[in-house]
């Protein structure tokens, strides 16, 4: 029975026997980084699942496999943001996304008068490698910009106005 204590450590329990000591316990990574900064990470797109996109029969939506991993990138950032459906414009497409099953549904409507009340982030998909995806290169007011109406004046709303 002398093995008893050395039993309960290669269990790893959190029980000890009487004087034993507590293990040092770290809030760091496998990489020494801390949960905040690889959360953060994450949010950046700068660390992917790896999980793959899918597109669901019927779509209409034809990608590559590049245009696939752009996405999926995009889907982990979207998914780290709390985003359940999104948007990702890619190579001046924009796709409906179904985040929490990495399914492209369909295209998106972005035509003036278009509404999608069930679409709770827009995520721009990083450029290809002939630099495709113009959008993501815009300044911030870019994307702004290129979805509103031409006639931004005509609406009456000064907010909508470059008149600013």
């Amino acid at each position: 029975m002398s093995d008893g204590p050395n039993l309960l450590q290669k269990l790893g329990s959190g029980v000890r026997p009487v004087g034993a000591e507590r293990p040092a316990r770290s809030l760091l990574g496998a990489a020494g980084q801390s949960f905040a900064e690889l959360l953060g990470k994450a949010a950046d797109g700068q660390i992917t699942s790896g999980l793959p996109v899918t597109v669901a029969k019927g779509a209409g939506v034809n990608l590559s496999a590049d245009q696939l991993v752009r996405i999926g990138s995009a889907a982990d950032r979207a998914q780290a943001a709390g985003a359940d459906r999104a948007v990702v414009l890619i190579d001046g497409a924009a796709l409906k996304l179904d985040v929490a099953t990495r399914t492209i549904t369909g295209p998106a409507d972005l035509s003036p008068g278009a509404t999608h009340g069930d679409i709770d982030a827009l995520v721009v998909a990083a450029a290809g490698p002939s630099g495709a995806a113009q959008l993501a290169n815009e300044p911030a007011g870019g994307l702004l910009k290129a979805l509103a109406p031409a006639d931004r004046t005509a609406t009456g709303n000064p907010g909508l106005s470059e008149d600013r």
